[in-house]
């Protein structure tokens, strides 16, 4: 069988070699710019990794007639020459934009594991590091070969956790009030189905609800932005008094409703507690501020359903809301 005329001499095959060393040195590093181009932001530093690889592609090319980054003998084996380390040394810098962005693009993830990251370009330094000082030990491929596919799996796990982050982000969003950052009314009915699950209520829960007064002329006469402000200071005020005893939910405009498990005298206690605070903050934000409360104990009320007590609690609310109007007059 006749040979190919490229490989009849060994002069063509320690070509072809050449020019095969020089293509794998010139493009190996380029891994850094690969992680380089989505994750860093910085174009100076864009700009010098550019220079960095052009140099070191030059230097290559070069190197195949000089042999000063590597030599193919006439037994066609490739051995180090005497400026290998520039080449090693634009291999490590192409690492460390491997490690810093792998670092930067973890750090968005509450649970992103630095020291693997770190393991992961520990094998390929030692792989560069056998190649430095070895050249007849090959195992720097096999080193970046490994550690890129680790790298490869942290990514697949990074990805998932920024999908786990982002349907958290998205639930929170469901299940919170912007304005007041009290639970949402989804999270409300969500409370409301589960005690319909349940087969009895606490003996020690006790249901709030609060209302703000005279929400409706502040919005008509001052404005809607004064009417978030008090809002929110209702909000502020109302999870102060009662939010160590259980969960409060904002379900309406100006309609607060919690959920305390805690003895039936210390519910009496709150009315005049939350009177407080809101003495204090309208003086605070120039803005009179008055909530009326309502509530309704499981424990005087064992033959009730959540709804039976959230009704009683509604309307002690609106008796306490009519004599305010009542007195205001």
């Amino acid at each position: 069988m006749l040979m190919d005329p490229l490989f009849a001499h060994s002069s063509n095959l320690v070509i072809l070699h050449s020019i095969l060393k020089c293509a794998v040195y010139s493009l190996s590093p380029l891994i850094g710019y690969y992680v380089l181009v989505p994750v860093y932001r910085n174009k100076i530093l864009k700009g010098v990794s550019i220079g960095v690889y052009i140099f070191n592609f030059l230097l290559q090319v070069t190197s195949i007639f000089t042999g000063w980054t590597f030599y193919i003998d006439s037994s066609n084996f490739c051995h180090n020459g005497p400026l290998y380390f520039i080449y090693a040394i634009v291999y490590w810098y192409s690492i460390l934009l491997v490690l810093f962005g792998s670092i930067a693009y973890g750090s968005r993830f509450p649970n992103h594991n630095l020291g693997s990251l770190i393991g992961l370009i520990s094998i390929v330094d030692f792989g560069v590091i056998i190649r430095l000082f070895h050249s007849e030990i090959q195992l720097s491929y096999l080193c970046v070969s490994i550690a890129c596919s680790l790298l490869l799996l942290h990514y697949i796990e990074f990805s998932r956790q920024r999908t786990d982050d982002i349907i958290n982000r998205q639930r929170n969003d469901l299940e919170r009030d912007p304005l007041t950052n009290l639970l949402s009314r989804y999270s409300y009915n969500r409370r409301i189905e589960r005690f319909f699950d349940d087969d009895h209520l606490e003996d020690d829960l006790v249901v709030c609800i609060f209302d703000i007064n005279g929400l409706k002329n502040v919005n008509d006469n001052i404005g809607h932005l004064a009417g978030d402000i008090m809002i929110a200071g209702a909000a502020k005020n109302i999870k102060k008094v009662v939010g160590e005893y259980g969960n409060v939910y904002r379900y309406g405009g100006d309609e607060f409703i919690a959920f305390l498990n805690l003895p039936l005298e210390k519910a009496d206690e709150f009315e005049n507690q939350l009177n407080n605070e809101t003495l204090a903050w309208s003086a605070e934000n120039k803005l009179n501020l008055h909530v009326s409360l309502g509530y309704c104990a499981s424990k005087d009320n064992p033959d009730y359903d959540i709804q039976a007590l959230i009704n009683k609690a509604d309307k002690m609310m609106y008796a306490n809301k009519q004599s305010f109007y009542n007195q205001s007059i």
